[in-house]
């Protein structure tokens, strides 16, 4: 039963409190706002502490194909935890070096017109985490923010956002070469 009420709990603060955030904050002074944002922030930091991100792919892409990475979020602690999925472009930051050196985002009019629109239609989906388990949230592609990897040796980590004011938590880093 207390497992239930602390799901319910967890899952309502992490779905409801940024709504509820939006709304209430625009009819509070600013002492009350700060005061106001403190009290969420409280509510998030229980679950960021005990919610870990990680990455995982393949050693080895060629060329030609897309360098698709599985992002999975662990829950380190004792209780059931909720967490939400939404816009990719809004949540993760991957962060990429080629032979040591970062690699520059694509900055070309496609990528950007197509961020633009996945940003409109964000769509929340609660994801529910027991003790001690991992679940995936989503594969991206790596070409969605990068042009095409030309063969070498990569790194790769991933900053993500639990929640849209949150700073992003770092991932682990995965390493993969790209070949002919």
């Amino acid at each position: 039963m207390r497992r239930a009420i602390l799901f319910i709990l967890a899952t309502a603060v992490l779905l409801i409190s940024p709504l509820v955030l939006a709304q209430d904050l625009s009819r509070l002074s600013e002492q009350e706002k700060e005061e106001q944002l403190k009290q969420y922030g409280k509510a998030f930091e229980k679950a960021e502490h005990d919610l870990k991100i990680s990455i995982q792919g393949k050693p080895q892409y060629r060329l030609a194909e897309g360098v698709d990475v599985d992002v999975s979020l662990t829950n380190i602690g004792s209780e059931v935890l909720g967490a939400y999925v939404w816009n990719q472009y809004l949540q993760e930051e991957p962060s990429l070096r080629k032979d040591g050196k970062p690699v520059k985002y694509r900055t070309d009019e496609d990528v950007t017109a197509q961020r633009k629109v996945h940003t409109v239609e964000a769509r929340e989906r609660p994801q529910t985490i027991g003790p001690r388990d991992t679940k995936k949230l989503r594969t991206i592609n790596l070409l969605d923010w990068y042009k095409r990897l030309e063969p070498g040796s990569y790194e790769v980590t991933l900053g993500h956002r639990f929640w849209g004011a949150g700073k992003p938590f770092k991932s682990n880093t995965l390493t993969f070469q790209v070949v002919p």
